[in-house]
């Protein structure tokens, strides 16, 4: 039987809870909040199943398959590295389903841990900043330079070079020419923003092709380019661990700031009634949520350090 396709948020919210679940210092709030989140949707109870699913098969593969050799390869591997490995083989998103197979792609592997954000140089010269929750593969050889960026966002500023550059995601190729951009992963799309120079989006299931400017972006599919749009002023700001938001929706502002914190971070729909104008500290979640709870008509509920809900305030 095909498994039920998940969202990305019931698989990442799924993998969440068994990390901390796995952890040392689990509470007995944490699993209380556990109960209530499985309950809250059926998604939620369906992502939790296949998960364990997915561990139990993966656990049990056989010594000589490549995926056990890797695990064994390093002694006393915790429960929780354990879960990243799981996760990065069979959640990974953009068409990829749960419990489904799919090589890695070729390449050095980089990443950052929720919240982290990470700046590198390859040995050719092209300079990366990973955003949260990041995953990139690098395979630079003689022939040609190709980054496949699997999960998150990475800004890139790459220099003129004779060496062929490749940029993957799930959707399809984005090709820069001399630029400064940044590409995110979304569960569904591509999104490509540019800040200097051109870059070309080619779908992967289309002879569609657009070439963006500086100071515009779109997103992309498999088989379609959307509609090209203006940069809005300090898009990139995250590299600089801020968030600048001008009139803009409080959902969306909180559904950005919850990719920079551990845990889950629900936002009651009611709230895109409301605007925000501000510069936010990616570094200060916690503060953000607080500040906020003070300026707007909002309740921030803490049930455990790994869930936060924010809904509209009673009314006196």
């Amino acid at each position: 039987m095909t498994p039920h396709r998940l969202s990305g948020e019931a698989i990442r919210q799924a993998s969440c809870w068994m990390a901390r679940l796995w952890a040392d210092d689990v509470s007995d709030a944490d699993k209380k909040a556990f109960d209530a989140w499985r309950l809250d949707h059926p998604d939620n109870e369906s992502a939790w199943q296949q998960l364990n699913q997915l561990q139990t098969q993966f656990s049990a593969l056989p010594q000589h398959s490549a995926s056990r050799r890797i695990l064994m390869a390093r002694r006393g591997l915790s429960r929780r590295r354990l879960l990243s490995v799981i996760v990065g083989v069979g959640l990974l998103t953009g068409g990829w389903t749960l419990g489904g197979q799919q090589s890695l792609p070729p390449g050095h592997r980089y990443a950052t841990a929720v919240g982290e954000i990470r700046s590198l140089t390859l040995n050719d010269g092209t300079a990366l900043v990973l955003n949260t929750d990041t995953e990139v593969y690098v395979d630079i050889t003689p022939q040609a330079r190709q980054l496949t960026l699997t999960q998150g966002e990475v800004m890139v500023t790459t220099e003129h070079h004779q060496t062929p550059f490749h940029f993957s995601s799930a959707q399809g190729q984005v090709t820069p020419i001399g630029t400064r951009y940044t590409v995110r992963q979304l569960e569904d799309s591509t999104v490509v923003k540019v800040q200097e120079g051109q870059v070309r989006l080619a779908p992967r299931e289309s002879a569609q092709a657009l070439v963006l400017a500086a100071g515009e972006w779109a997103d992309f599919s498999a088989t379609a380019v959307g509609a090209v749009q203006p940069l809005p002023q300090y898009d990139a700001s995250w590299v600089s661990r801020r968030l600048v938001a001008h009139q803009m929706p409080l959902t969306v502002l909180l559904d950005e700031l919850s990719r920079y914190r551990q845990g889950i971070l629900s936002i009651d729909p009611a709230l895109a009634s409301l605007a925000v104008t501000g510069v936010f500290d990616l570094n200060q979640i916690d503060q953000v949520l607080r500040q906020l709870e003070q300026i707007l008509p909002i309740q921030v509920r803490f049930f455990t350090r790994y869930w936060v809900s924010v809904v509209p305030a009673p009314v006196a």
